[in-house]
């Protein structure tokens, strides 16, 4: 009777595979607030940033921006007394300065957001086909092992009759041809198995993928709620897509200040209440002269990276 317990097995193996895969769907967030948490936590590895390309039009260099970067740098890594943030060449967060108005800024939103959509639907279109080729395999799985289990049910009923030592030659080679084409039909549903195996694990990979890319335009979509919704805010800046744009700015001081208000986006922080905070959504009560973080400031990145300064 061992082929009928191998069966078994086998059933409840396509029974969990089929329970894992329900639970692998994408599923799409609500929009995210307009700080945009790194994957990372900034106190486990520093936010490496690359300075990108600046308009001529704000008549400055590569090397002012990174003069103002080295003193938000100063700001931020002396909150904790580590390094939060760190320049690379190859970083995870790119600063450009692109000299927009607000028309232009949502212009330029609306685009990467109808180029996300695309990706979007390209990456549901794959995930679906991944879906429904799992769905054959699987239905071809299930019609070899009835096949099989009924090869095995009359095998199973003869076997006694076929081992007997009575059985003739005539018996002997049934058995021995029955007993082949179990074999055979093992070896299918196995590769069967196998093949759906696969397609589950690239259907995971898939919604991962799609899960990501989904939660990137919620936040670009709440973005674009944002510049068309509140006047109010001044958007001298901006951090979304792994980009920190600065639009505009009056001089030196005023270009630093905007700079640590996005990276302190790009570590993760939202907006405080407090004017004077360089995370304030406003840009106005700030010592621009003599920057230096409020304790809200400090308390907010704390409470990120889940520490206390004693």
């Amino acid at each position: 009777m061992k082929f009928s317990y191998i069966g078994l097995i086998v059933v409840l193996i396509i029974i969990m595979i089929n329970v894992f895969l329900s639970d692998s769907s994408p599923s799409q967030t609500s929009g995210i607030s307009e700080a945009q948490a790194p994957d990372t936590p900034p106190c486990d590895t520093p936010l490496l940033y690359e300075i990108g390309d600046i308009d001529i039009r704000f008549g400055i260099h590569q090397s002012d921006v990174a003069m103002a970067m080295e003193q938000v740098e100063q700001l931020w890594n002396t909150a904790l007394d580590k390094e939060l943030i760190k320049s690379s060449r190859d970083g995870d967060v790119m600063i450009t300065l692109s000299f927009a108005n607000e028309a232009n800024k949502v212009a330029e939103l609306s685009k990467t957001i109808a180029a996300k959509e695309k990706q979007i639907a390209e990456n549901n279109r794959v995930h679906e086909q991944l879906l429904k080729q799992h769905e054959d395999r699987a239905n071809a799985h299930e019609e070899l092992l009835a096949q099989r289990n009924k090869v095995v049910r009359e095998y199973n009923a003869n076997i006694q009759k076929w081992s007997s030592s009575s059985a003739g030659p005539e018996e002997k080679r049934k058995e021995t041809k029955i007993s082949s084409k179990i074999d055979s039909l093992e070896s299918r549903v196995h590769q069967e198995l196998a093949a759906a195996d696969a397609l589950f694990r690239q259907i995971g990979a898939s919604a991962e993928r799609l899960n990501e890319k989904t939660d990137k335009y919620n936040s670009l979509i709440a973005r674009y709620e944002d510049l068309l919704n509140d006047d109010r805010i001044i958007n001298k800046g901006d951090f979304y897509g792994e980009r920190i744009h600065v639009y505009q700015f009056d001089d030196q001081d005023d270009l630093v200040m905007v700079l640590a208000h996005e990276i302190g986006h790009a570590l993760g922080l939202d907006h405080v209440p407090n004017d004077k905070s360089v995370m304030h959504a406003y840009i106005h009560d700030q010592d621009l002269q003599n920057r230096l973080l409020t304790s809200q400031d400090i308390q907010a990145i704390q409470d990120l990276c889940h520490e206390k300064m004693f």
